[in-house]
């Protein structure tokens, strides 16, 4: 085996990013008197997903039938793609928690004849991009995107929290893979949408059980007091609020068992729909019904695709 991997060659291969995919496809438009927009070339270095042949292959066929000036509608009409500003539009819809805007705009694309596994693909890349663009505090250059693409990642992040954007991946991850067996893509996307819209500001249920396991155990009871006592007051509160320890004694064992054996993917809870700081019966019964309510949601959104 030494002797025949000695007279062998290796090659690694790897994708080749977007950029250097675009600088290459606008030398050889220049080359042949070409007119396209720098919108065209991204539309084209995205779709070829980091193979330079299909990049090239592609801007063949668009001279072939666009002549000397190539736009981005040309690229997007000729191959099902959806055009960055629209992935933009969608994404902003979901993070503004805009139900009607979403759909509408998804049907939009649909009637267009847009690729919906392909929107899928380009929706989560996108929200990838905007997580790692908040977890790396804006540093562009682990990024392939362009300047615009940049600045309009750079207000996103400002609108959702590093557990909300995991929890709109793993939901977008979950229909593209769903949507392969499916007959109906267009009701799965629908449904992924509201299902990410739901998740935006979705707290983990998690967090919640091992908060209340916690205080029912009477160890972070003052902890957690003490931490709601400092937070600013202008500033809002994510997920729901403390519970006294003494509520939380009253929890069965074996109910907290149950919801953990449940394990649905999230549970979101509004700050406004929090406990007050009601007596304690009340108190726990509220946060109680809040987690049945978001059990059932996830299930019920679950069923209709299992």
């Amino acid at each position: 085996m030494p002797t025949i991997l000695s007279r062998c060659q290796r090659f690694d291969l790897r994708r080749i990013p977007v950029s250097l995919i675009s600088n290459h496809l606008s030398e050889i438009a220049k080359k042949e008197k070409v007119r396209i927009e720098p919108a065209a070339l991204q539309a084209i270095a995205r779709g070829a997903e980091g193979a330079m042949r299909d990049a090239e292959s592609t801007l063949d066929q668009l001279i072939s039938f666009c002549g000397e000036k190539i736009e981005e509608t040309d690229v997007l009409s000729m191959f099902g793609l959806t055009g960055q500003g629209q992935i933009l539009d969608l994404s902003q819809a979901v993070l503004s928690g805009e139900i009607e805007k979403a759909l509408r705009l998804l049907n939009d694309l649909a009637h267009n004849g847009k690729d919906l596994g392909r929107l899928l693909s380009d929706l989560l890349n996108h929200f990838r991009n905007l997580l790692i663009f908040q977890v790396a505090r804006g540093d562009k250059t682990i990024l392939e995107v362009s300047e615009a693409e940049a600045a309009a990642l750079g207000e996103q992040s400002k609108q959702a929290t590093t557990e909300g954007l995991t929890r709109i991946m793993e939901v977008l991850a979950d229909a593209e893979m769903r949507l392969r067996d499916t007959a109906s893509k267009k009701i799965l996307v629908e449904v992924a949408l509201l299902k990410a819209i739901e998740a935006r500001n979705a707290v983990s249920l998690d967090s919640v059980l091992k908060q209340l396991q916690g205080l029912r155990d009477g160890t972070s009871g003052e902890a957690a007091t003490a931490a709601a006592a400092s937070a600013p007051a202008q500033a809002p509160a994510r997920g729901p609020r403390p519970v006294r320890a003494e509520a939380a004694a009253e929890i069965p064992a074996e109910a907290i068992q149950t919801v953990s054996m449940l394990q649905p993917e999230v549970a979101q809870i509004e700050p406004a729909q929090a406990p007050s700081a009601a007596p304690q019966s009340a108190e726990l019964e509220n946060l109680w019904t809040l987690l049945l309510e978001a059990v059932g949601r996830q299930a019920r959104l679950r069923d209709l695709f299992a």
